[in-house]
């Protein structure tokens, strides 16, 4: 569902014309969605273990982000 939006609301014919922005838009959408996955991974952990894992790819993530 995300992803159709995603690809409704993207110049594919601009993107295939400049290739280095059409991965760095890659990039961010994939962080962005990775990052929606674990934040809504994290509102039902099946354990404690897990809940600490998914916790710690979130901040891994998150200091991805925030390097860019």
């Amino acid at each position: 569902h995300e992803i159709a939006d995603i690809m409704q609301r993207t110049n594919i014919q601009a993107l295939t014309q400049a290739p280095e922005v059409a991965d760095k838009l890659a990039k961010e959408y994939s962080l962005s969605l990775q990052e929606r996955y674990l934040r809504q991974k994290l509102k039902s952990p099946i354990s404690l273990i897990e809940s600490r894992n998914l916790r710690q790819q979130l901040n891994e993530l998150t200091k991805q982000i925030s390097l860019k």
